[in-house]
């Protein structure tokens, strides 16, 4: 499994990101695999298995609790996703979870200006969902 990782600090919109990924994904015509959504909790994290036929893709948005990462990102290698995407911290035991992966390799992420509008940040994100689409 490769991993790509959304990598930043705290509250810097890295689960908005992944879950705009996600949408972008499903837009694109990858589906849901049956009964594997849950509902993480938090700032609205999820963890979920998409696929289009082809490929098999995780997603897993909660990146700030190493041993909870660690263990979302074991569950999806079980499942056998091609690639997961998933956030992370930018130093610590959250990237140790994700460097345990031989193919792994993390986005930086973007952090918009402290004056900027939720228009602004929305449009940022969107642009480091894209980058990271255009990686799957």
């Amino acid at each position: 499994m490769e991993v790509i990782a959304l990598r930043g600090i705290y509250d810097t919109g890295k689960s908005e990101t992944i879950n705009m990924v996600y949408q972008g994904l499903l837009a694109v015509g990858y589906r849901q695999v049956l009964g594997c959504l849950q509902n993480l909790g938090g700032h609205n994290d999820f963890l979920d298995i998409i696929e289009n036929g082809i490929k098999k893709i995780g997603i897993v948005s909660r990146g700030d609790i190493a041993g909870l990462l660690a263990q979302d990102l074991q569950y999806l290698n079980n499942a056998n996703c091609l690639k997961t995407v998933c956030a992370c911290r930018s130093r610590g035991q959250t990237v140790r979870a994700v460097t345990q992966y031989p193919q792994y390799q993390f986005i930086p992420k973007t952090i918009a200006p402290l004056n900027a509008t939720r228009n602004q940040q929305q449009n940022i994100n969107q642009q480091d969902a894209n980058r990271i689409i255009s990686l799957i």
